[in-house]
């Protein structure tokens, strides 16, 4: 009895475990059956936590729509294609039989789900030898901050010292982007030196992406420099940006001014201007401005107005990234690159004309051995 005991509360926590993801799945049913991007991270979280070693599973099977309900009993089951049936398991993990297709009811996540479910999965997936290589493809070409702590667990208990390289490179790539300390990241992208990696300029440039901005005073963020008209931008950019921000009526084109004047041309005269004088671009801004007071024509910018609405505006790059110390490293370290680069390429330049003259020795030594070779003869 005694040793009875000893099995059943050696195997009770195993018991309890392997049920734990099951129950929370079935206590969180409706919304395993229509999930929204935004509350479906409480029940996967609740999933993970469990530890229940049947988890990676269930959320594979989630997300690759192979989860489906029995229509007899509303059960949650896991599915396998099997031609004109499934082969079920529950989520326990055991074989639970199979059925007609027609008899279960896949559940189909939206993309965001999926998404979401995916990332969850990377954890398991970075501390499985088989999938841990796939993982790290998988976070390189679609990286975000979920993806950082998951990595950084993993990384402590690598053992395969290939996988643990390209989790640190990977870690660091991902901490100078995503980090919340922007010490961390500013050490990230110093640590990189002028490594010559894609990957590492891939990381670094969404850090510098800019956004154009139009005001009559400096805008606040991080300044990245200002726009000079007829070097960074066109005064028909620059003006189309006051447009767009609200801070300018459209232009006036020529073709539009024309049409107007004639349609209000009363008693040889347009907004008090005498037809005659319309042959001057001057008194034909006069008359539309006269027109737009009346509200007889829209609003629009004469090259006059467009004129002295860029010289009242300042027009100013920002960075989309808020933090002024990354940035700045993340310029000095392309800086750093871009030089490493150019010293490589003068090398090149300065071996190859060291090679021909080599090449041209070596064909005049040719040349003369076989010239006193021929005299020997």
């Amino acid at each position: 009895m005694r040793l009875l005991f000893i099995v059943l509360a050696l195997c009770w926590p195993v018991m309890l475990h392997a049920e734990m993801a099951a129950t929370i799945m079935a206590t969180h049913q409706a919304q395993v059956e229509k999930p929204s991007r935004q509350t479906v991270g409480t029940l996967i979280d609740a999933l993970v936590a469990s530890g229940d070693p049947v988890v990676p599973a269930i959320l594979a099977a989630w997300a690759d729509k192979r989860l489906g309900l029995r229509k007899s009993d509303g059960a949650l089951l896991m599915l396998t294609d099997a031609g004109d049936t499934y082969a079920l398991t529950d989520l326990s993990g055991k074989d639970a039989g199979i059925a007609a297709k027609a008899d279960l009811a896949p559940l189909k996540p939206n993309s965001g789900v999926r998404g979401v479910i995916a990332t969850a999965l990377v954890q398991f997936q970075l501390s499985d030898p088989a999938n841990s290589a796939d993982a790290l493809a998988s976070i390189a070409r679609d990286p975000n901050a979920d993806h950082l702590a998951p990595l950084r667990a993993s990384i402590a208990t690598e053992t395969d010292p290939v996988l643990l390289a390209q989790k640190t490179r990977l870690e660091r790539l991902l901490t100078l982007r995503f980090d919340p300390d922007s010490a961390a990241r500013v050490l990230a992208i110093d640590s990189f030196g002028a490594d010559l990696g894609v990957d590492l300029r891939g990381a670094l440039n969404p850090l510098l992406a800019t956004t154009r901005v139009a005001g009559t005073a400096p805008p606040e963020g991080n300044i990245a420099h200002k726009l000079t008209i007829g070097k960074d931008l066109t005064k028909v950019e620059a003006y189309d940006m006051l447009v767009t921000a609200g801070m300018a009526p459209a232009r006036l084109t020529p073709d539009q001014q024309r049409t107007a004047l004639i349609a209000n041309l009363k008693y040889n005269s347009v907004g008090g201007v005498p037809f005659a004088d319309l042959n001057d671009q001057s008194n034909r801004n006069r008359a539309y401005t006269a027109l737009e007071a009346a509200g007889t024509v829209p609003t629009a910018a004469t090259d006059d107005e467009v004129a002295a609405a860029l010289k009242a505006h300042q027009f100013t790059a920002v960075y989309t990234e808020p933090d002024a110390a990354v940035t700045t490293a993340a310029v000095a370290a392309l800086a750093r690159i871009d030089r490493s680069v150019g010293n490589r390429q003068i090398h090149r330049a300065h071996r190859r004309p060291c090679r021909e003259h080599r090449r041209a020795g070596d064909l005049h030594r040719t040349r003369h051995r076989r010239a006193s070779h021929r005299r020997g003869a």
